[in-house]
């Protein structure tokens, strides 16, 4: 948003005033931030249209949204959500922290195999340090 681009950020609805807190304390323009609730159990094919104005947007950054507190669902629904919201001309950049590596396939992967795989998203890890990592999505 400080460079100009317009952005919706997204979060369960008790963290829009944590979100409107940072929005104001970054002093970043409220036209070109929106902040909206979304929960991903609701994301459905209709939802890039009517959430998004005009239902034109290039990215999707998701950051430390796999985690093994937040339970096993968590994987599933976020992996629903991204398929609907990751489109051919989207790309989607997805941080993750691998927090347990006994964990065999990671969070990520178990996340991609929700989303049909590497059939349907290429994957390319673009930065890693110790267990941290960036990947990147794209529909194939």
């Amino acid at each position: 948003a400080w460079a100009g681009s317009k952005v919706v950020s997204t979060d369960q609805k008790m963290f829009m005033a944590t979100i409107e807190a940072n929005r104001v304390k970054n002093n970043i323009d409220p036209q070109l931030m929106q902040i909206k609730p979304l929960n991903w159990q609701d994301v459905t094919k209709d939802t890039p249209s009517t959430f998004f104005s005009g239902g034109r947007y290039d990215f999707v950054f998701v950051s430390d949204c796999l985690n093994p507190v937040y339970g096993d669902d968590n994987i599933s629904d976020l992996g629903k959500a991204l398929t609907h919201l990751v489109f051919k001309d989207v790309t989607c950049y997805l941080a993750f922290e691998d927090r347990d590596e006994k964990v065999v396939p990671n969070l990520y992967e178990l996340m991609l195999e929700e989303m049909g795989g590497k059939k349907q998203f290429e994957s390319k890890i673009v930065f890693t340090s110790g267990n941290r990592c960036i990947y990147r999505l794209k529909r194939k």
